[in-house]
């Protein structure tokens, strides 16, 4: 489901949405436009499983990233894995196979990298399944240099990234479990979500866990908005204590702490809400669906 949703509240309290700035460079715009197809979400998978052999269903995004990524791009430590393909692709068009080609990516990836690689990758290529058109993921593993992506300053990412996801215009939040989402947990997962609302994006929210909407709607709502209403981001995690402070230099310079609390449990509840009612658009005899769907609109 498809949802757009616009910035509650700037600094001041007014409703308020920004424009995308723009990009500092044309390069800028070019690598952090292009996305992948989930062809080569398979690619890492075949690499981490010859590389980890049975335990690769226990590894995490981030384990995949140190063990298996970025030694396969120590010869090239100044590209993410999406500008090495790239370079292939302008520099040797007939060398790189058709599966691999790059795109305008169409979705923007907000996953907790505490997550199994093999799960994220699962969610992802059973959502492109279901679409009608070509996915092209914007997946920061890829994406994203990962051999200087820590040491990039907090202006890059409100500026240079903010722009980026506001261009690709839909954003795909990987969440799960239910009772205790991972990424409302992460200071990164909030951050992006309030670049979302931020830039006007669409979303999509893609549970991981195994669960479809519908069953906790029929089941217990209460999971969904009890869920929503722990989100803290003072109190939020981080992969470093650098990543932490950059994110809260940037909180803290525009909407604040407990705004940005507020502004993504509602969008993450209005995305909710539009995708039950879609949902309840093809079961409208579902008693325990309609009062699920109401309680989300309450």
């Amino acid at each position: 489901m498809q949802t757009a949703y616009k910035p509650l509240l700037n600094r001041q309290g007014k409703h308020t949405q920004r424009r995308p700035t723009r990009l500092p460079s044309p390069v800028a715009y070019l690598l952090l436009s292009l996305g992948i197809p989930p062809s080569v979400l398979q690619l890492i998978v075949d690499a981490a499983k010859h590389h980890y052999g049975d335990d690769y269903t226990s590894k995490t995004t981030t384990q995949v990233c140190d063990d298996v990524l970025k030694p396969l791009l120590a010869e090239t430590p100044t590209l993410s894995l999406v500008g090495v393909l790239n370079h292939v692709a302008t520099g040797a068009p007939d060398t790189q196979p058709p599966a691999f080609k790059l795109q305008p990516a169409n979705r923007f990836v907000s996953h907790a990298w505490r997550y199994t690689f093999a799960q994220v990758v699962e969610s992802l290529l059973r959502y492109a399944e279901e679409q009608e058109e070509e996915m092209y993921y914007w997946f920061d593993l890829c994406c994203n240099n990962q051999h200087s992506a820590a040491s990039l300053p907090y202006e890059w990412w409100t500026s240079v990234f903010a722009t980026s996801v506001g261009n690709i215009g839909h954003t795909l939040l990987l969440y799960g479990p239910w009772d205790d989402p991972v990424p409302l947990k992460r200071s990164w997962c909030l951050f992006e979500l309030h670049t979302s609302v931020e830039q006007g994006c669409q979303a999509t929210v893609l549970l991981m866990d195994g669960h479809g909407l519908k069953e906790v709607l029929e089941r217990d709502v209460a999971e969904i908005t009890m869920a929503l209403s722990k989100i803290d981001a003072r109190s939020a995690d981080a992969w470093s204590s650098d990543d932490k402070a950059k994110i809260n230099q940037a909180v803290e310079a525009s909407i604040g702490f407990v705004e940005l609390d507020i502004q993504v449990q509602a969008y993450l509840r209005d995305s909710f809400a539009k995708q039950a009612k879609e949902l309840l658009a093809v079961d409208t005899n579902n008693l325990r669906l309609v009062s699920g769907v109401a309680i989300l609109y309450m």
